[in-house]
């Protein structure tokens, strides 16, 4: 089964997306603490990671950082309302897939997943 983490302090679109994506089939693991996410990829692998940018304890781009020394092939897509133009830029120089500017929408014209991941399209 694949393995997908989500990592928002927005509850509110947090618990949505993993709703979505377990009724598709996926195993989710979803965190609003980007601290605990961390704690978890330590342990743990996935097969595709969504991340906010702008969370209190540690931001998406830290946590990028930090999930790329274990897991240097890991697909990473930043999901953040408050995209700007400077954040696809860090986004996408650290190896980001994409960064949407809508959680819930635009993502899922991307055609960059990875195999296993593909149904997570029409999931959202």
């Amino acid at each position: 089964m694949t393995q997908i983490i989500i990592v928002d302090d927005e509850v509110e679109i947090l618990a949505p997306l993993e709703q979505m994506l377990t009724q598709e089939g996926y195993h989710v693991s979803a965190f609003s603490s980007s601290l605990a996410a961390q704690a978890h990829l330590q342990q743990h692998s996935v097969d595709l990671a969504l991340f906010d940018i702008k969370m209190p304890e540690m931001d998406g781009f830290s946590l990028l950082k930090s999930v790329r020394a274990k897991m240097p092939n890991l697909p990473i897509i930043f999901l953040s309302s408050k995209a700007e133009e400077q954040d696809q830029i860090i986004g996408f120089t650290l190896g980001a897939m994409i960064i949407s500017p809508n959680p819930l929408a635009n993502i899922c014209y991307c055609s960059a997943w990875p195999p296993s991941c593909a149904g997570i399209r029409s999931a959202l």
